[in-house]
C-alpha cells in the first residue's frame, strides 16, 4: 500500500489547522488488486454470478442432498451440476456423515479425500465444511453420533488427564 490518506470528506468535516492525518478514520490509498491486475477477471466473476443466478431460476434448483436407503447405502443427489461430478452415487454411512456434519465426526483421511474431490465439503481455514442437506431425523442421527464421538474423545482425554496428576 501507498500513498495512504484521509478521505476528502474529512477536510470538509474538521477545522483547517485538525491533523487531518493523525484525526480521520477512514482512508484511501494506492494499492495492488488482482482486478486491477486482471482486465477479465470482474467480467469473468459477473459471468459466474449470472450463471448461478440462472441455475437457482431454473426449473430444477442446485442442491446436494443425501438419503438414507439402509443403514449401510445412501444416495447423494446433486443437482449442482457441476463439472465431471454423478447427479446420483450411492455413497456408504462414513461419506455421507462427512458430507453432513464435516469431521466433527473423525472421519478417515480417504473419506474427507472424497467429500473434497467430490465437492461434498470445503476446506476453509484448515476446516472441512459440509455443504449437503439431508431431512432432519438423518442429520440429528449424525449430529448426535459425532457429539457422542467427541464426548469418548473428551472423557478419555478427562481420564488420562485426572490420572496424570
Amino acid at each position: 500500500m501507498k500513498n495512504l490518506r484521509a478521505i476528502v470528506a474529512c477536510h470538509s468535516i474538521f477545522p483547517p489547522q485538525s491533523n487531518i492525518e493523525k484525526i480521520g478514520y477512514h482512508f484511501q490509498a494506492e494499492y495492488m488488486s488482482a482486478s486491477a491486475a486482471d482486465d477479465n477477471l470482474c467480467a469473468r466473476v459477473v459471468s459466474r454470478i449470472d450463471e448461478w443466478k440462472a441455475r437457482w431460476s431454473g426449473a430444477i434448483t442446485p442442491r446436494l442432498h443425501v438419503t438414507k436407503l439402509s443403514d449401510e447405502i445412501f444416495i447423494l443427489h446433486d443437482t449442482r451440476g457441476l463439472a465431471g461430478l454423478a447427479e446420483i452415487e450411492f455413497i456408504d454411512e462414513a461419506q455421507s456423515r462427512v458430507s453432513l456434519t464435516g469431521n466433527r465426526g473423525g472421519a478417515a483421511s480417504d473419506v474427507i479425500r472424497w467429500a473434497l474431490a467430490r465437492s461434498a465439503c470445503l476446506n476453509i481455514d484448515d476446516e472441512l465444511v459440509p455443504l449437503a442437506t439431508a431431512d432432519p431425523e438423518l442429520l440429528d442421527s449424525f449430529e448426535a453420533l459425532s457429539q457422542q464421538k467427541h464426548d469418548v474423545h473428551s472423557s478419555s482425554f478427562l481420564d488420562f488427564a485426572g490420572t496424570a496428576a
